[in-house]
């Protein structure tokens, strides 16, 4: 759509607070009605251009913005309206204004033609000075032409913008309304197209957590296996001993940092306890979190194998736990056999 192509060409208050040179000018220009397409502004722009464009001279365009700020007309399009008076109609359009002024004035004054331009580099560089002396000898009578001559230009370019506007709007509804109602007969409604995406969206939304928390938990699963290696330093220090171990070195096994895998960054004996903190390779949401597999053991009896529980598994009959859990992975992260029901 043209409307659209223009906004693309036009500046914004936003570039020109942030351009390098008209950085300072934006609280004067910064205004959105001096450079949006906006019905009223850019009428009330045509018709300051259409005021402006008989100044004589190369400054129209900017007598023109400089109006429009306070105004708070449509400077873009101002600065073109003014393009409506160039070499070939100037001339024209001041006879048609002391003409206009002869008839309200009732001047029976001979009009006197400019002279001709001598095309000569001496004749260019007058042009604007007998120009100028051409202007100024038609007096009072030019005066009250172009007053009346530039109030009507300026009240038709405003109603005229106003008018073609509105003519562009209707078009562009009425080109809108039938292309929905050609839309309506072939194939799926608007409506019924947003059901359609929205039920789809809705199962999406139903799947996507069941299969995220699918993976993950084989993540755990996978990784858990890595316990394996201090489960077995425990169960050997504690049947030598009969007390559980305090810690890693206790254990015989390797300081925490150095026990890692593709999904575990740390594994950590604390009183006979087994934490896996997860890392590396795992999920986002699994980095840092930790899985614990405390020991229970029937009191006084190292000899008898320990029996490893995890998390909210209950504790075998005749056994006792020991170690702290410090599982921080949600509940449906976890494998099947850390989900059971505690016992007190």
């Amino acid at each position: 759509m043209p409307r659209n192509k223009l906004k693309k060409l036009l500046p914004t208050p936003e570039s020109i607070r942030d351009s390098k040179w008209l950085g300072w000018c934006a609280p004067i220009l910064g205004h959105p009605r001096l450079w949006h397409l906006h019905r009223r502004s850019v009428a009330l722009g045509v018709a300051i251009g259409m005021v402006t464009g008989m100044i004589p001279g190369p400054v129209q365009m900017l007598i023109g913005a400089l109006v429009c700020i306070p105004l708070r007309a449509n400077i873009p399009a101002c600065v073109f309206t003014t393009l409506y008076t160039n070499p070939l109609t100037f001339v024209p359009l001041y006879i048609l204004a002391y003409n206009i002024g002869r008839l309200a004035t009732g001047d029976a004054a001979p009009f006197v033609m400019p002279h001709d331009v001598e095309w000569s580099w001496v004749g260019m560089t007058r042009i604007l000075p007998d120009l100028a002396h051409w202007v100024g000898s038609m007096g009072n009578t030019l005066l009250v032409g172009l007053a009346i001559q530039l109030t009507l230009f300026a009240i038709a370019g405003y109603v005229f913008t106003m008018v073609a506007w509105r003519v562009i709007v209707v078009r562009a509804w009425r080109h809108r309304a039938l292309v929905r109602a050609q839309r309506a007969q072939s194939g799926f409604s608007l409506v019924e197209m947003l059901i359609v995406l929205a039920l789809i969206g809705l199962l999406g939304a139903l799947m996507i957590p069941g299969l995220k928390e699918s993976s993950l938990r084989k993540q755990v699963q996978d990784g858990s296996s890595l316990a394996n290696l201090a489960r077995s330093g425990v169960q050997m220090a504690y049947s030598l001993t009969g007390e559980m171990p305090k810690d890693n070195k206790a254990a015989g096994i390797p300081e925490k940092e150095k026990i890692v895998g593709n999904l575990v960054s740390a594994v950590e004996v604390k009183d006979g306890a087994v934490t896996l903190t997860f890392g590396n390779n795992a999920g986002k949401s699994l980095e840092g979190k930790r899985l614990t597999y405390r020991p229970a053991v029937v009191p006084g009896e190292p000899m008898v194998p320990i029996a490893w529980i995890c998390h909210k598994v209950a504790v075998p009959k005749g056994m006792e736990l020991k170690g702290e859990d410090a599982t921080d992975i949600p509940m449906l992260w976890l494998p099947v056999e850390c989900r059971g029901g505690e016992k007190s």
